[in-house]
């Protein structure tokens, strides 16, 4: 699969050369060049399998050219395999008759990012072993908007500290 920038002027790229890009060189966000489609049957048939084998059926098509099956599956057990707390991983829950809500606290840090920002370090760390040595991966830099949170609030802290003391 391709993906183009929401602005239209970078050339399509691959999943690994996206993930590696971040923002696309004209500012964009990159999106798939087109949409997979998953037909009634191809959904019905995902019904009561493991959640990580719901995952390796969805993310596939964004993938497939660029992560082969097996390693695929691998990275997926890492990232759901372990460290949640319900056997559904994400457990859907009805609260009436037709609302559904999809519980995304069962992970090791009780967030959403459990889901999204594990696989993509999965898919970062194994590109690390394929671009460096063993010895020398990439270090990754990682910023929650918690921590982002919290630097603000210190910096605002010590700024109104200055002005308290200089008054």
């Amino acid at each position: 699969m391709k993906y183009i920038s929401t602005r239209g002027s970078t050339p399509p790229l691959n999943f690994e050369d996206v993930l590696l890009t971040g923002l696309a060189p004209d500012g964009g966000l990159f999106i798939p060049e087109s949409w997979p489609q998953f037909d009634p049957d191809q959904l019905r048939a995902l019904s009561g399998l493991p959640y990580a084998e719901v995952a390796k059926h969805v993310i596939t098509p964004f993938v497939e050219n660029d992560i082969a099956s097996p390693v695929l599956e691998r990275m997926l057990g890492e990232v759901y395999g372990r460290g949640f707390s319900h056997s559904a991983i994400a457990p859907l829950v009805q609260i009436s008759p037709n609302v559904w809500v999809m519980e995304l606290f069962h992970g090791p840090t009780l967030a959403f990012k459990d889901f999204g920002a594990r696989f993509m370090a999965q898919c970062l760390a194994r590109m690390g072993k394929r671009v460096h040595p063993p010895r020398d991966s990439p270090d990754l830099p990682v910023v929650t908007w918690a921590v982002c949170c919290s630097l603000r609030m210190r910096r605002a802290l010590r700024v109104a500290h200055q002005y308290s003391l200089a008054s």
